[in-house]
């Protein structure tokens, strides 16, 4: 299938109101961030996920 220029914008903050560090937290041998960025680079018309977050270690997560 070709691809289209589509682009997955994730916004992620690092404090949260009700679980604290809940994108990077330990979940199924990840994390939250990580199993969202995998599966939104599964679709095959997205080329490419952009991760805007105030927290560096959140974008460093994004990155690996």
């Amino acid at each position: 299938m070709k691809k289209s220029n589509i682009s997955a914008l994730i916004g992620v903050r690092g404090g949260s109101k009700r679980v604290k560090d809940k994108n990077s937290k330990r979940f199924f041998n990840s994390n939250l961030l990580s199993l969202k960025v995998k599966q939104l680079l599964r679709i095959p018309l997205i080329d490419r996920v952009v991760v805007n977050s105030e927290d560096d270690n959140l974008l460093e997560i994004a990155k690996n």
